[in-house]
């Protein structure tokens, strides 16, 4: 940039021909750069627009999760009072929402910042999970799920997903529509007893509008023991889960195995090679969307203590994804989010420290070429447990972000929205 005010100078102590050439190209360099310069540099976040939900009501409200079907969302959450926990659905449609519905409660309930329930929805049928305590021991609960036909307008509720009746740990469930009703991928600790001394497994099995199951199908045999996981399906019957897996060297990569037809799962493929060896449980895992045939996965790493949220982008469903784009400021918390914009861009949603006390949620447009939006800082928080894992969902190309907000003696949820169009590309 000095070189080119050095010549731009110059052409005016020494005027002819060939500098006054100099004179207009530099010009017009120096106004381009000035223009680009400009916009690179811009930090002011676009508008947005608080959304007031009917957890506003409640006190203790936590966990938001949501699910857009192209319509509306669908949003669950849970509020705690004293050893009571209870379950909450409404539905968000032309910038209204539905009474809130309360769809189970219990005093016997695991509730925990990452193992929080899920919410989907599919053709009116409405499926929510929940976690129940199956003994004393601190990690011993069950996986239950409420379902809605809606044929029928009735609920079933309190369903155990698993067929095992180990006092273990069984949680951290993805759940998609498939086919009719729903398909649903969790971690299963029915091996980790003292008889098997074995591994966490991840398994899956099908659930239909009227809450029957299908067979359990073992996808990976030893895998992380807490960290999400994460799931895509599409109309025909295809499926694909992300989660963080485990080698015997405790390496802790993430790997998606996918479902092509007649319920068989490849084996499992281990995506960016990171190559992080942690001996224990970061508590952090992928996330996942998809676009007609098109998948963007998204996770959290630290390998040789660099902290980083990643992204890689899928154009077929056989579990092959492309480069890797990194996308943290150089330092990230994880908890990430993700939904498709369309065939070539993505959304992600993520946590990364402020400072030695605070937090902030970050969005960037990221397309599968890799070009990156302007980050903007949703809100900032800290990154203590009770702030959980922030949600972002797309309806009618506005983006909805919830996320709770923890006090020091309750918590309350928070829900902004933005359009698509006000996150731009940096030049």
């Amino acid at each position: 940039m000095m070189l080119l005010i050095l010549i731009y100078m110059q052409s005016f102590i020494m005027p002819n021909r060939k500098s006054i050439i100099v004179l207009f190209f530099v010009s017009l360099v120096l106004v381009l750069w000035g223009c680009f310069g400009e916009h690179s540099t811009k930090t002011e976040a676009p508008e947005m627009v608080r959304i007031t939900g009917p957890w506003a009501a409640m006190t203790n409200a936590s966990m938001p999760r949501l699910f857009s079907d192209g319509s509306s969302i669908h949003a669950t959450w849970v509020t705690t009072q004293g050893p009571v926990s209870t379950l909450y659905l409404s539905q968000y449609t032309a910038e209204q929402w539905t009474p809130a519905i309360a769809v189970h409660s219990g005093d016997n309930w695991f509730v925990n910042w990452a193992d929080f329930p899920q919410v989907a929805a599919n053709d009116g049928h409405v499926v929510t999970t929940y976690l129940e305590k199956s003994s004393k021991a601190t990690y011993a609960y069950d996986l239950r799920y409420n379902i809605f036909n809606a044929r029928t307008q009735t609920w079933h509720k309190g369903l155990k997903l698993h067929s095992d009746t180990t006092k273990t740990e069984h949680g951290f469930v993805s759940i998609r529509p498939y086919r009719k009703g729903f398909l649903a991928a969790w971690l299963d600790g029915r091996l980790t007893t003292s008889h098997h001394q074995g591994a966490m497994t991840i398994r899956a099995r099908s659930i239909s509008p009227d809450g029957t199951l299908g067979e359990e199908m073992l996808l990976d045999e030893r895998v992380c023991d807490c960290c999400q996981t994460a799931m895509t399906t599409d109309s025909i019957g295809h499926a694909m889960v992300a989660y963080r897996d485990r080698s015997l060297d405790e390496i802790r990569d993430i790997s998606v195995v996918s479902m092509l037809d007649s319920d068989k799962w490849s084996s499992p493929s281990v995506i960016g090679s990171d190559e992080w060896q942690i001996a224990g449980c970061p508590v952090n895992g992928p996330a996942m969307d998809r676009y007609a045939n098109h998948t963007a996965l998204v996770w959290f790493s630290a390998p040789e203590n660099d902290p980083q949220v990643k992204i890689a982008f899928s154009d077929d469903d056989q579990g092959s994804f492309g480069p890797a784009f990194r996308l943290d400021s150089g330092n990230a918390t994880g908890r990430v989010a993700v939904v498709m914009l369309n065939e070539n861009e993505a959304a992600v949603l993520w946590m990364e420290p402020a400072d030695a006390d605070k937090a902030v949620l970050q969005l960037q447009k990221v397309s599968t070429s890799g070009r990156k939006s302007l980050m903007v800082t949703i809100a900032e928080t800290t990154a203590d447990r009770a702030s959980g894992f922030a949600q972002i969902s797309l309806l009618h190309d506005q983006l909805y972000i919830a996320y709770t907000r923890a006090g020091k003696d309750s918590s309350m949820i928070q829900m902004v929205s933005l359009p698509v169009d006000t996150l731009l590309y940096e030049f």
